[in-house]
This record gives structure tokens, sequence and C-alpha cells, in this order.
């Protein structure tokens, strides 16, 4: 395992093999990662950003299940992993950032970094046979296009954020979107396809959307095992959660939800004449068409649903707990919606452990 650098103020003439000695450009930065557990350490501070072009992910680059190649902010000032954010834009004319254009790619995580300005999607995964990259710690705002775009077996975005994305949305994940906060994105929050990998979505703030909060589209396949679950889902401009195409069959499990104040029903699939779709312990608040709609040509198992005002802390401030009043929470204790406020991107002291001492890594739902 070796730590290269690439960053603001580098030169691609130097050797890439420490902060003072980093790479100006993404490409000579990745062509440096040749083997499983290589780290890219990308430096660049908010006022003085690394503007990065799009850039192919070579095929020398890529890790194992358990050994996983990471391509992580660091210190601007000294290259240091320490829980800082690198910065990268696109500069406006950049269209998409790292893809997997040239090919299938394997086991590569993005963390603590910070994408702005680009031009389409800032990560943009789109082969089938592509696998295993995550997302971890980051931001994704302004944006044209989804903050991330990964349309891969086992992939995840954990623990980040998309902010203000147009002409996409949040995020476009076939795998898991966990503890993350989507909010006021020109497009949908989270679309996901059950149809290969069945998607978990866990755990998130979802709102401001211009369309739905969550758009599930299985195709023919059916639905595997989709979960969404402990998320708060509110003022989105089309459904909390859309069904989409569900002809397939299968299964969908939406439980522990907040969907409130959405533009159109709160959960509205469209077709599904074979789907078993299960809502239960949600809470629902003031969606314009209804709670639940359309439901009647599916299979479906409703259980303990409640309504009424969450009495969000200050939802237009981004603070989406509820009040010790609020009858989203239950007797016994447990609530639904997202279980904290969420807030920056960053996993820091966690990730430098991850990093330093590499037992194997998992994404997915806690």
């Amino acid at each position: 395992m070796a730590t290269y650098y690439v960053g603001f103020g580098g030169n691609d003439g130097n050797a890439g093999t420490s902060y003072a000695l980093r790479k100006a450009t993404l490409s000579a930065g990745l062509a440096l990662c040749t083997a499983a557990g290589d780290i890219l350490v990308v430096t660049g501070s908010s006022g003085s950003p690394f503007v990065a072009a799009a850039t192919a992910v070579p095929g020398t680059l890529g890790g194992t299940a358990t050994n996983p190649t990471f391509i992580v902010g660091g210190n601007p000032s000294t290259g240091v992993i320490d829980g800082s954010i690198g910065y990268i834009s696109g500069g406006g004319s950049a269209t998409t950032g790292f893809n997997d254009s040239g090919g299938a790619r394997s086991n590569i995580w993005f963390a603590n970094l910070d994408f702005r300005n680009f031009n389409g999607n800032p990560l943009s995964f789109t082969n089938a046979s592509s696998v295993g990259i995550t997302a971890i710690g980051c931001n994704f705002q302004a944006n044209a296009g989804y903050g991330a775009r990964m349309l891969t077996g086992n992939c995840s975005v954990i623990r980040c954020s998309a902010i203000s994305n147009t002409s996409g949305g949040g995020f476009e994940c076939y795998g898991n979107v966990v503890d993350s906060v989507i909010r006021n994105c020109t497009g949908i929050g989270v679309r996901a396809s059950s149809q290969l990998y069945g998607p978990s979505i866990v755990d998130c703030v979802i709102s401001g959307m211009s369309s739905h909060g969550v758009e599930l589209v299985s195709g023919t396949a059916g639905n595997i095992g989709t979960t969404i679950t402990r998320c708060t889902i509110n003022d989105n401009g089309g459904s909390g959660v859309r069904l989409t195409n569900d002809d397939g069959g299968g299964t969908v499990d939406i439980s522990w939800n907040i969907i409130s104040n959405n533009d159109d029903a709160g959960i509205k699939p469209t077709t599904g004449t074979a789907l078993i779709f299960m809502p239960r312990y949600n809470h629902y608040h003031n969606n314009t068409g209804g709670n639940l709609s359309g439901a009647s040509v599916l299979t479906y198992f409703s259980q303990d649903e409640t309504t009424g005002d969450p009495q969000f802390i200050d939802a237009a401030g981004g603070d989406f707990r509820v009040a010790a009043t609020s009858p989203a929470r239950r007797s016994d204790g447990r609530y639904a919606g997202a279980s904290a406020m969420l807030l920056s991107p960053g996993v820091g002291p966690q990730l430098r452990e991850m990093l330093t001492n590499p037992r194997g890594h998992r994404g997915g739902a806690r």
C-alpha cells in the first residue's frame, strides 16, 4: 500500500510521493495508483480548490473488497489525512469527474471530498460490471447533474450530502444510500433501481427536491429486498416515495420514515400487479396527494402508521429532529424519521484508522 499526492499548486513533473512533490492533475495522480490499497490524497481548500477535468479512471487503478483503493481529501497545507476536506472544482466546464468510461472498475472509495461546479456528475460509474464503488464523507454541491451516479454492483453512498445540484438531483445509486442529506436539488433526491442489487436507503434526510424524494425503478426483473427506512422525506415537489415500473414483482419494505409536506402522495406506486408492498410504522403529514395513492393495484400490508405534524426542530434551518411531543415518537421510545441532525461531511479519525490499520471495509446500513 503506497500513498500518493495530487492537488492545488502541484506539478506533473513531480514524483507525487509526498505533499511537497504532489502532482497537478488527476490523470497523473491516478496513474501512480497501481496496487490494491493505494491511496491518492487530494488537497485543495474552499478558497483554492483543486480544479479537475473529466477523468476516466485507468484500468490499473482498483482494489479488492477487503483492500480498496482510496481517493481521499487531505489537509490543504500538509497533505495529512486528518479529516480535512479536499475541495475539487469542475470549473463549470468538466462534464463529469471520476468515471468508468474506459471500462469496468472495482473497489474504489472516495472519501472526505467536496465536489462543486461540475457540468455533469462528479462521480459517474455506469458500467454494469463495475463493482464496489463507495463515496463516504463527501459533499456534492452546485453541480449540473446528480451528485453521484453509480449504476453498479455493491455501491454505497455513506455520510454524504448533495446540495443544490441541478439537472439530475441528489444520488442515482443502485446500491445503498446511508446517513446522508439531500436538499434543494432540481430533480430527484435518490433514484434507485432494485432490478439487480436490492438497494437500502437508510437514515437519510431528503428535502426540497423539485421532483420526488425517492424514486424506485425496478423494471421487469422485479425488486430484490428493497428497504427504505428511518428517513425523513419532506417538502418535495413530487411524491415522497415513487415506485415506478414495478410489474416484475418482488418486495419493498418502507418503514419508520417521516413522509410529510410533499406535493404529491406520500407513497405512490404507478404500476405493480405483483408487487408486495409493506409500509410499516411510517409517520405521514400534509402530503397533497394523500398518504398512499395507487396502492389498490398492489398486494400490500400496512401496519401501525401514524399521522400529524411531526414538529421538526427547525426544518428551514436543516434540523429535522422532532420535538419531544412529536406524534412521530412512540410510547416505547422509538420514533420515525432520520435519527440525527446530520450536518457536515467528513469521517475524520474513523477514516484515518481505516487507512492506517486496514482490516477490511464494509458499506451499507448500520
